[in-house]
């Protein structure tokens, strides 16, 4: 689907402003590979009431590397027209203490957790942003 909203973390978290994905489509920034994968919880998430979790992809950040996203999709469906509308997507993102503490000024994730803190005391870290896009798959 396209990206009709996007939340104002993604800055943080890809280096896009949210307005720079607004329009695409989610599949223009996924690895090659995990397209077909993730076409499937496209689908799957058109078909159920329930929220569908996706594995682990690679999405393309705007410094053209790819990072690990994990999603959770919810369609709303309109309660008059009973359409479906829009998806919601809840996304994490996989950040490995080597990439938060390398200190690598070329890096585009700054150390960040839940309450802002550069404290790393687990292997990995999720941070968590939101996109809403339109619920045909293109």
């Amino acid at each position: 689907g396209k990206f009709t909203f996007v939340d104002q973390r993604v800055t943080l978290m890809l280096g896009y402003l949210p307005q720079e994905l607004t329009g695409t489509s989610v599949y223009e920034h996924v690895h090659g590979d995990d397209i077909s994968i993730l076409a499937d919880c496209h689908r799957n998430t058109l078909r159920n009431t329930d929220e569908v979790s996706t594995p682990f992809y690679r999405f393309r950040s705007k410094d053209g590397k790819f990072v690990k996203l994990k999603s959770r999709w919810k369609h709303f469906r309109n309660p008059w027209t009973q359409e479906i509308e829009y998806i919601i997507c809840k996304n994490n993102l996989l950040l490995t203490q080597e990439k938060v503490c390398s200190g690598d000024a070329s890096s585009s994730f700054p150390a960040a957790t839940s309450s802002g803190s550069a404290t790393v005391s687990s292997s990995d870290l999720q941070q968590d942003f939101y996109f809403g896009s339109q619920s045909p798959m293109s």
